[in-house]
């Protein structure tokens, strides 16, 4: 828990929890234990303030668009949701080919896999077929109950999903203007932003998506070991010995999203090919639309280039 961070509605901050004394931490730990046996949270825990932030200082401000929301949750709610990792985290445990969200994997270590991968196939000749798809606001579309079915069908401890039940079902939120709350409104979709327990929840969301195009029998494998779905948090990376195999590996994806209102956009997705040029006779597609084909791929901070990866410094 961190200094000076930004407190939610009810005004208590980290350094309440921090200075409070073991009196406080024992009444803490008393309220938790109840909230869980009796799968309940209190309503303050359920409330989150949107602060709209400009994007860009020395842009249009009357635009809708050049805000981002931020918003701002209870603080005990957060270190309530420490405490849910603690003793249920095991049990939301992502594919291996997941490595946001998880303690010792970064970004690195899919850049990596990413492009020894690619490496591999090249020095040996071969060809490495690449999507890079772009999921709009993936965060923000999740569905609840389809979540808490995925939570369920993985064996996840009845008591934690029905405290998310609970939880989720009664999240409300408002927005802040000039330090004005304006009328709050319920929220029916996404995870918390800002919570503790939301990488988690969305890692187990899409985890599916992974195991249904490992399953496929498509994408590249190096001996027995599945390579050809590369994630980081939203970031996808599809990787194919061939173009008809990327185009079965995108529908799966598209159907998947289809399903559970996982909206893929087309018009920022992008194909790549490394070891040589595929025939624009075979394009791939994206809910019947045609994915521009392009001989560099800007994702995760570094370019995608045919036949390297060169890093770029963040900006």
């Amino acid at each position: 828990m961190k200094n000076n961070k930004s407190p939610g509605y009810d005004g208590i901050c980290y350094e309440h929890i921090k200075y409070g004394g073991v009196q406080l931490l024992v009444h803490l730990c008393l309220l938790f234990n109840f909230m869980i046996v009796h799968s309940f949270v209190p309503a303050d825990f359920c409330f989150g303030m949107i602060v709209p932030l400009l994007k860009d200082k020395h842009g249009d401000a009357s635009r809708l668009d050049r805000y981002r929301g931020i918003t701002l949750s209870s603080t005990v709610s957060k270190l309530f949701e420490s405490v849910l990792v603690a003793i249920f985290g095991n049990s939301l445990q992502s594919s291996e080919l997941q490595f946001g969200f998880k303690k010792k994997s970064s970004c690195c270590h899919a850049l990596f896999t990413f492009n020894e991968s690619v490496k591999y196939f090249m020095n040996n000749g071969g060809r490495v077929h690449c999507v890079a798809l772009d999921a709009s606001k993936a965060f923000d579309k999740v569905l609840h109950y389809g979540l808490f079915d995925k939570m369920l069908s993985r064996g996840v401890p009845l008591m934690f999903v029905k405290i998310l039940i609970y939880w989720y079902s009664h999240l409300e939120t408002a927005i802040l203007w000039n330090s004005v709350l304006g009328e709050s409104f319920k929220v029916f979709s996404g995870v918390r932003q800002g919570g503790i327990l939301s990488p988690y929840l969305f890692a187990l969301y899409i985890n599916h998506l992974i195991d249904g195009v490992k399953k496929s029998s498509y994408g590249m494998h190096i001996g027995s070991v599945f390579i050809g779905c590369i994630l980081y948090a939203d970031d996808i990376l599809l990787l194919s010995e061939s173009c008809t195999g990327l185009q079965h590996m995108v529908d799966i994806c598209a159907k998947y999203g289809r399903t559970w209102d996982m909206c893929f956009n087309s018009s920022k997705s992008y194909c790549i090919t490394f070891g040589g040029f595929c025939s624009t006779s075979t394009p791939v597609r994206l809910n019947n639309v045609e994915l521009k084909r392009v001989p560099k791929l800007k994702s995760w901070v570094i370019i995608f280039v045919k036949g390297r990866v060169k890093l770029i410094q963040h900006k």
